[in-house]
């Protein structure tokens, strides 16, 4: 698909903004961000020994896909058409996947930025995690029990923590690992109550490990004695 966002690409280390296992996201032009697959990936083996692999063949045996990207756009697709229009602040916008005879298939999407227009960190990368973040964080989980949505790819590289003027919450900005066929070993997880219990263990587990429960200290009985 081209169109608007047919547009020439020179992404540079300048312009990194980020990196996961198989993909790179650039800033690009007018609050966009461009992702694209990794043509090489490093995959480490016992004893020290390291294999380059080539990243779409890495991706396809990883994801039983074809093309990482194309499919991503289509389960964004397919989630905020399965969630209420209120809700879709907490998941960033994928607009389109153009193709490159440079980068291979782009994506393109929502380049989430702060209200001094710096890019939003996410919670690998976020010092400061205001009270405030959890309260929206509850909310994709809520929204992800109502809405039946399995997503078992959930982590805190995902969730960019977003401050505009008003207020601070999370925001999704993965959708790679959408569905059951992640899991061929694991029938029952087609089925939405089993499908749930995985994604909401997810969520747990990052409210555990960003969101530790304050410690409770208990005075000193020579404290107690100025009380």
């Amino acid at each position: 698909m081209t169109g608007a966002f047919d547009i020439a690409l020179d992404l540079t280390e300048n312009t990194k903004i980020g990196e996961g296992k198989f993909r790179e996201a650039y800033a690009i032009r007018d609050g966009l961000c461009a992702k694209v697959l990794k043509s090489t990936i490093v995959k480490s083996y016992p004893c020290g020994i390291k294999i380059k692999l080539p990243g779409r063949l890495y991706a396809r045996a990883e994801y039983f896909v074809e093309d990482l990207n194309r499919t991503e756009m289509d389960n964004y697709r397919w989630l905020v058409e399965n969630i209420a229009f209120e809700d879709r602040k907490y998941f960033g916008k994928i607009h389109v996947v153009i193709d490159s005879k440079r980068y291979g298939t782009v994506l393109i999407a929502e380049r989430i930025t702060n209200a001094d227009g710096s890019t939003s960190r996410d919670l690998l990368h976020e010092q400061t995690i205001e009270t405030e973040f959890w309260e929206g964080f509850d909310r994709i989980s809520e929204i992800f029990m109502r809405y039946a949505i399995p997503h078992f790819g959930l982590g805190g590289g995902n969730l960019v923590v977003k401050k505009d003027a008003e207020s601070v919450y999370p925001v999704l900005i993965d959708y790679k690992k959408i569905g059951a066929r992640f899991f061929p070993l694991q029938p029952w997880i087609h089925l939405p109550f089993f499908a749930a219990r995985k994604v909401a263990r997810s969520m747990t587990k990052i409210r555990n490990e960003f969101k530790p429960e304050p410690i409770s200290v208990t005075p000193a009985l020579t404290d107690l004695s100025h009380g």
